[in-house]
């Protein structure tokens, strides 16, 4: 009698377990746009600055974005690269603007600004590019998101 209810228990966690993992499939966080880059500082080869940009998160639990590593390219010169700041929250079944405080190393930042504004000077409005790696999850799952994204970005939103 006992081990017919040890099993049935078992069997019923079990069942119970698998159900809230496919319940709660992790769903690709979604860039969907930049909005604009604010500079705070620039000293020694390293841009200090907020990145605004707007996020979807199709999935019915809230998601932490743990660390995000990218380069910056300005059509194919390649700026730098820029890293997360700080973890951030992104909101259950949400597309939101973010503000992602971010560090950059901006080597060639000089040749890229000044190709960008040759293209302001001409009527264009200046490309760039962030490709790169997001780490996004909560306490149970940690999934890595490949991001690509080309966007206008004026230079008089950088400052």
């Amino acid at each position: 009698m006992i081990h017919a209810f040890s099993n049935r228990f078992l069997l019923l966690f079990l069942v119970i377990v698998s159900q809230v993992f496919v319940a709660c499939e992790f769903k690709d966080i979604t860039l969907e746009r930049v909005e604009g880059f604010q500079v705070e500082s620039i000293r020694g080869g390293k841009l200090k600055g907020t990145l605004n940009v707007v996020l979807t998160n199709p999935n019915s639990f809230d998601v932490k974005v743990k660390s995000a590593e990218f380069d910056v390219l300005n059509g194919e010169k390649h700026m730098g690269t820029a890293e997360l700041g700080s973890s951030f929250k992104i909101v259950s079944n949400s597309t939101e603007s973010y503000p992602i405080p971010v560090e950059a190393e901006v080597g060639n930042l000089l040749s890229g600004g000044l190709s960008s504004l040759a293209g302001l000077l001409t009527g264009n409005t200046p490309k760039f590019m962030l490709k790169g790696d997001l780490k996004a999850g909560n306490w149970l799952y940690t999934k890595t998101v490949p991001i690509e994204i080309e966007t206008d970005l004026p230079i008089d939103q950088m400052f």
